[in-house]
């Protein structure tokens, strides 16, 4: 039987969260937001941990995430492609 922190070190949303606090960044709840695998952010404001903090999650995930749609979420050139990285 596997010990508890081994099963949560490979649940996507504690690994989210345990990477924005290393960042210290607030968790927003963006793994709510996957959809027919998709993955729609609309105005959230994602700062640079936080999209660190997905791509690291997202390895994880056990739905595949084929389409990401952000709008308004003011991220730059940098951490879309860090991003991109994992969904490609």
């Amino acid at each position: 039987m596997p010990r508890v922190k081994e099963v949560k070190s490979e649940h996507p949303e504690y690994i989210y969260y345990m990477e924005c606090s290393q960042e210290t960044d607030t968790p927003l709840p963006i793994l709510s937001h996957i959809f027919s695998h998709t993955l729609t952010l609309v105005n959230y404001t994602l700062s640079k941990g936080h999209c660190k903090s997905l791509n690291r999650a997202a390895k994880f995930l056990q739905a595949n995430i084929n389409r990401v749609r952000f709008n308004n979420c003011n991220i730059d050139d940098e951490e879309m492609a860090e991003l991109l990285e994992v969904f490609v």
